[in-house]
This record gives structure tokens, C-alpha cells and sequence, in this order.
């Protein structure tokens, strides 16, 4: 029925479960170790799968005060409302050929 939504059933182990596993990235915390990741979460991986990964480091004190020091560092040196009205003026521009039909 086009238009009509129809509910999945994602419980774990279903099709749609396995098809989500398999196409969409996962989160999980570890602790590098040694050289090594050590989980802190479990995770359904088949044994010798490889993987990437995306490391996200926690900020230090120092990223947060090199934050602070920044913010409002652009004050009065850009109009803002200005610069939001030129973006969308500029979204209007065709830079493409008319098609030839």
C-alpha cells in the first residue's frame, strides 16, 4: 500500500535485526591497552570480521579552554544577518548550462 507505513519487527534476531547489523555502524566504548582495544561493550561480530574503526578522543582541559578563549573571537568583525543573506542570495545563482532539449 503506498503511502501507509507499516511496522517492522526489529527485535534481535529477526531478519530486519540481522540486515541493521549488517549495514549500519555500531557504538561502543573500549580501553586501548597494550596496543590493543579492549572492549568495555559486547558487540555480534563473527570471529576474524574485519572492521574500522573511528576513534573519538575525549577532550582535555585544554581543548575546552582553547574553546572558551575563542568564543566571540569573530565579534563585530562579521555582520552576521549580512553574511546569512548573501549565502541563501548566492543558493540563487545558476552556474549550470539551460538543457537542450
Amino acid at each position: 500500500m503506498a503511502g501507509v507505513r507499516q511496522k517492522v519487527n526489529a527485535e534481535p534476531g529477526t531478519a530486519f535485526d540481522r540486515f541493521r547489523r549488517s549495514t549500519m555502524t555500531e557504538t561502543i566504548r573500549a580501553i586501548f591497552r597494550n596496543g590493543k582495544f579492549e572492549l568495555l561493550d559486547q558487540i555480534d561480530l563473527k570471529e576474524g570480521m574485519e572492521v574500522t574503526l573511528s576513534v573519538i578522543k575525549p577532550l582535555t582541559e585544554e581543548d575546552r579552554t582553547a574553546f572558551r578563549e575563542a568564543a566571540g573571537a569573530w565579534k563585530d568583525l562579521v555582520d552576521c544577518d549580512q553574511l546569512i543573506k548573501d549565502v541563501y542570495a548566492s543558493r540563487l545563482v545558476s552556474t549550470r548550462e539551460e538543457p537542450k532539449l
